[in-house]
């Protein structure tokens, strides 16, 4: 597998593209494909095979879309992961730290992350879910540097089999914005067609003043 869930405050799912499901709890395995479903009051980190770890907030998405690691063959690199929709913070594991930007990646319905030798967390707001903020995605580098882009066509939000749409909060559950311990930076929109790279949340935050008419990556 690629990894195995460490912690969890409550129900974690995985759900694999036929629809089919596992409630996962403590050392399950997560299998690439997987999509990872946090429920309302689920907190959730999984441990991956490159030592990294992947921590998410409640009512969260989260796509293992490919995952190749072999210790001693680093040519062969190839994590992608997806960010549906919620909350992660993540602290990067061998992968990142000794491959390329390329070998390490991270898309969310509107931006597509290079990531190397990173401590860092994103937040996908849709609307009705993070209160006043706008939807786009937010980015916090707290250490190693994050490469972010607009992504040339938006990741369409289609269904998963087995779980609410990606943009819907269940009935009942008031709606959450990004918790004050995982801060967020806004990154630029996706109509000014720019890369930008991020070192550490003191330069996010410098580069956050400068865009702040152009706050985020826009969905």
């Amino acid at each position: 597998g690629a990894g195995y869930g460490a912690n969890l405050s409550g129900p974690l799912l995985a759900i694999k593209a036929d629809g089919s499901r596992r409630i996962l709890s403590v050392q399950s395995t997560v299998e690439p494909g997987d999509t990872l479903v946090t429920e309302d009051k689920t907190y959730a980190r999984v441990r991956f095979t490159d030592t990294s770890e992947v921590t998410f907030r409640p009512q969260t998405q989260f796509q293992v879309a490919a995952y190749n690691f072999e210790r001693e063959s680093p040519e062969k690199d190839n994590v992608a992961f997806r960010l549906i929709n919620g909350a992660m913070r993540t602290v990067t594991g061998l992968v990142g730290k000794r491959s390329t930007e390329v070998a390490y990646r991270l898309d969310t319905p509107t931006a597509t992350m290079g990531i190397r030798g990173t401590a860092f967390g994103v937040t996908v707001c849709v609307p009705g879910t993070c209160g006043n903020l706008a939807p786009g995605t937010y980015v916090n580098v707290i250490e190693g540097r994050v490469a972010v882009a607009p992504l040339p066509t938006a990741m369409p939000t289609m269904p998963i089999p087995g779980a609410s749409g990606p943009s819907a909060v269940p009935p009942g559950v008031p709606a959450a914005a990004p918790p004050a311990e995982w801060p967020s930076t806004p990154i630029c929109p996706a109509s000014s067609a720019r890369a930008k790279s991020l070192r550490g949340s003191a330069a996010s935050a410098r580069t956050a003043a400068a865009d702040r008419a152009n706050s985020h990556i826009r969905s």
